[in-house]
């Protein structure tokens, strides 16, 4: 059974930002589902949470190895 179908109607403002997207390869659908699981399906805190802890890390990283080469 095929997927269900969901028309709309867009702001032009949006259409131009879809437009953007599909020029770097993405198709409408893609983004479309992307953009609805992240309004109706948010990260949950622990994954948020998570996320920064990489981030976090990621910032420590650098600012050792930017200390080791200044030194």
């Amino acid at each position: 059974m095929p997927n269900p179908l969901l028309s709309v109607r867009i702001p032009l403002e949006l259409d131009t930002l879809i437009k953007q997207k599909e020029a770097e390869g993405r198709n409408r659908s893609e983004i479309a589902i992307e953009a609805l699981l992240a309004y109706l399906k948010p990260p949950s805190a622990e994954d948020q949470l998570a996320a920064l802890q990489r981030r976090v890390e990621a910032i420590e990283r650098m600012l050792r190895e930017g200390r080791s080469t200044s030194q």
